[in-house]
């Protein structure tokens, strides 16, 4: 039987010449700036899913970037907080269907509007303080 010698044992001695990876390169703040903008648009149509993974790809990447994922983040899972909470009271109080219906478009038009005013200010480079949001990432 053959028995072989630990791979550790048999590498080179000599030293590897690639440099370290930097794990988080600062963006320009132009860079900051639209994908601010990009980060807030994806909200309309994804939802908290998209802040989320923003926030998780881009909050090390400068500071303006770090503070609007976190608003973007926020102001969406505030969003959908409020719509569950508002949903499940009207189903709890046995209320008319049509009500559901108006609270979803009142949840709607103020989605959009929040996110297309929080779409401006970050392409206008305004630090974005999304109103009556829950501070969940700080």
């Amino acid at each position: 039987m053959f028995i072989s010698k630990p791979s550790h044992t048999t590498r080179s001695k000599t030293k590897d010449l690639r440099p370290e990876p930097k794990p988080y390169a600062a963006m320009p703040f132009d860079d900051q700036r639209t994908w601010a903008t990009v980060v807030h648009t994806l909200g309309l149509f994804f939802g908290a899913t998209s802040a989320a993974y923003a926030y998780w790809l881009l909050r090390k990447r400068g500071a303006y970037i770090h503070e609007n994922v976190r608003a973007a983040l926020n102001w969406e899972f505030s969003i959908t907080m409020y719509m569950s909470l508002l949903s499940v009271a009207i189903l709890l109080f046995d209320t008319v269907a049509w009500s559901l219906a108006v609270v979803l478009f009142v949840w709607w038009v103020w989605h959009t509007i929040g996110s297309l005013a929080h779409m401006v200010a970050a392409h206008k480079g305004v630090p974005v303080k999304p109103r009556l949001t829950v501070r969940i990432f700080r």
